[in-house]
């Protein structure tokens, strides 16, 4: 990738990698809905509510990749004398990304303590803290996102949102997790121990 004035350059190779990466990630998001909707029938009630969550996600993150699939295609043209994309339309909208995950990060993170069956107390608790956390975190990643390379608010948000998701939700998921440790569910406390140390 390389840049002319102000006008970011893509060869053919690149267009179509992000081209084929959105479209592929909107069918499959798609495709997940379907399966979703169908399975619901099958599914018990105990984990009916997770489910919906899931299928919420799904929906909404689908949405927003035709959107950011739209975007891409706006916002490149291709030069046929040079043989490559020139970013000439309007601006490739950053903001897409952020609202997704707005939206779907704090769903996930309920679906996770749903499936875990924690009493409902716990759940809440960590539910909404883990929530908070999540809009943290994506709140000073934005700012990040559309600062200067070599600012201070780039590293200011980018140090914020590793800080915000790589202890806030471990310390959040471990320290819940902990009573899991000594009850008959062992194997889903160590689990969401794996899950929540990746994080």
């Amino acid at each position: 990738m390389t840049t002319v004035t102000h006008f970011m350059v893509l060869s053919n190779g690149q267009f179509n990698a992000v081209y084929n990466a959105l479209s592929f990630v909107f069918a499959a998001m798609l495709a997940s809905f379907v399966f979703f909707l169908l399975i619901r029938p099958r599914i018990s009630q105990k984990n009916q509510a997770a489910l919906i969550l899931t299928t919420l996600v799904v929906l909404i993150a689908g949405y927003h990749y035709l959107r950011i699939f739209n975007s891409w295609n706006e916002s490149f043209h291709y030069a046929a004398l040079r043989g490559d994309y020139i970013q000439s339309g309007p601006p490739f909208n950053e903001a897409y990304r952020y609202v997704d995950w707005l939206l779907t990060v704090p769903l996930l993170l309920a679906e996770l303590v749903l499936v875990l069956r924690l009493k409902w107390e716990e759940s809440r608790s960590l539910i909404i803290r883990l929530g908070v956390a999540s809009l943290f975190m994506i709140g000073l990643g934005y700012p990040g996102e559309l600062a200067a390379s070599d600012s201070t608010a780039r590293l200011v948000g980018v140090v914020c949102q590793r800080c915000s998701s790589s202890t806030s939700f471990t310390c959040s998921l471990l320290s819940s997790l902990a009573p899991l440790a000594t009850s008959p569910l062992g194997s889903r406390a160590w689990l969401g121990r794996c899950v929540g140390s990746c994080w």
